[in-house]
């Protein structure tokens, strides 16, 4: 009778675990599709297309990446390659773009929050930074030679490579270089960019706050100028609660997903932080066509040029 039961009980798992893997793989596959309809969005609308757009695009092509990283791996958490040399080549180079499009992800939020945090409280550094497109192109290569350079340096100064699961980085055999290698990249990929990010934040609340009060009490102040003011503040506010998600995800997900399989319901735990992550790196595009203060999805006639 027990052995009957424990059968059960693991068809039941397993069962379980295939209805998680599906959700999974449609979650991959249609996350890829909001991200390609979100480019042909920018590519067919003019007023997505502003400069001061630049950085948001460029924060949804590194959440596209991530998530077109994981799309790689349909049938398997594991690359199909049959020659471990080439295999081994693959998961290294894995494990280093896994850490790179880690840290990318979070400075590419910050960047978006010092970019405007500059454009509300240092106009003459703002318009400078618009007068050249070198000079506008320069924050987005110190986002990408920071990460680079941090991703590499925690690597090789820990000793970690790259776990089974995904050819994720942050592995050893050693469990210490494991917490090690955990704290040292949690803090710099997502503690210290997300303290900056809701300094900038704050402040900026504090100064569309008074600004709002400003307009509201002007004799030319108009309804639009007003609605701007507000999709501008749901724009900041849904970013944020956004990568607060992400963030605490992150923070699991990196733990789990390097640890060795023990069980089934780890495996399932797995499932769902990944199906979990894909969601929220999804929010991205979604929240920047929905509250650009430039658009308006409602009323064509409103969009502006």
């Amino acid at each position: 009778m027990n052995n009957s039961t424990n059968l059960t009980h693991v068809e039941n798992e397993i069962d379980e675990l295939l209805v998680l893997k599906r959700v999974d793989l449609v979650c991959r596959l249609v996350s890829c599709l909001i991200f390609m309809l979100y480019f042909v969005f920018i590519l067919t609308n003019r007023a997505s297309r502003k400069m001061h757009q630049l950085y948001i695009h460029h924060a949804n092509l590194v959440d596209f990446l991530y998530v077109a990283a994981y799309a790689a791996y349909l049938d398997s958490t594991e690359p199909n390659i049959a020659d471990p040399n080439v295999r081994d080549t693959f998961c290294r180079l894995s494990e280093i773009s896994w850490s790179i499009l880690k840290y990318l992800r979070f400075y590419s939020v910050l960047l978006i929050a010092a970019y405007r945090f500059g454009a509300i409280f240092y106009s003459n550094v703002f318009k400078f930074l618009f007068g050249s497109l070198l000079r506008l192109l320069s924050p987005l290569l110190a986002v990408w030679t920071i990460s680079i350079a941090i991703a590499l340096t925690i690597k090789y100064s820990i000793g970690t490579t790259y776990s089974r699961s995904y050819c994720i980085d942050g592995y050893s055999s050693d469990f210490a270089l494991i917490v090690k290698y955990l704290i040292a990249s949690s803090l710099l990929s997502i503690v210290l960019p997300g303290a900056a990010v809701f300094f900038f934040d704050y402040k900026i609340r504090v100064k569309l706050s008074l600004n709002r009060q400003v307009i509201a009490n002007s004799t030319s102040a108009t309804s639009d100028e007003l609605a701007k003011e507000r999709k501008h503040n749901r724009q900041l506010t849904a970013i944020n609660i956004s990568y607060i998600v992400t963030f605490v995800i992150s923070f699991v997900q990196s733990f789990v997903f390097i640890i060795p399989d023990t069980n089934a319901d780890l495996a399932a735990f797995r499932i769902i932080l990944r199906i979990t992550n894909i969601l929220s790196l999804v929010s991205l595009p979604i929240i920047s066509v929905f509250y650009n203060p430039n658009i308006n999805l409602f009323d064509r006639s409103k969009i502006l040029p």
